[in-house]
């Protein structure tokens, strides 16, 4: 991933959800649960949209099945910690072809 790259346009779409008034956390660290256990080390995310939308940025040729693995995996871990799940997760790649199809992808958990 060129993070060059990546943290450009998580720097726009922050931009651009400030315009709209949408509020969002960035860079979000999570903390990992296992068998009622909270290890030391996080996992970190892009955003969290409205404290309902898991937000995951790209930027790469195309969407791999280990990044949507990764949207899944801070879904799960979010929803650990938390009294609500989140019901919707979106991995943006930024780094696609604009008329591929493999840009955006939405989960709902």
């Amino acid at each position: 991933m060129n993070n060059l790259l990546h943290g450009v346009n998580e720097d726009a779409l922050c931009y651009e959800l400030d315009l709209m008034g949408i509020s969002y956390q960035r860079q979000l660290e999570l903390d990992v649960h296992y068998k009622n256990v909270v290890f030391d080390r996080k996992f970190r995310d892009d955003l969290l949209v409205e404290k309902r939308i898991l937000v995951e940025n790209k930027a790469m040729k195309k969407i791999t099945n280990q990044d949507e693995a990764q949207l899944i995996t801070y879904h799960v871990v979010i929803s650990m910690g938390k009294t609500t799940r989140l019901r919707v997760g979106l991995l943006f790649n930024f780094g696609a072809v604009p008329t591929s199809r493999d840009e955006i992808m939405r989960r709902i958990f």
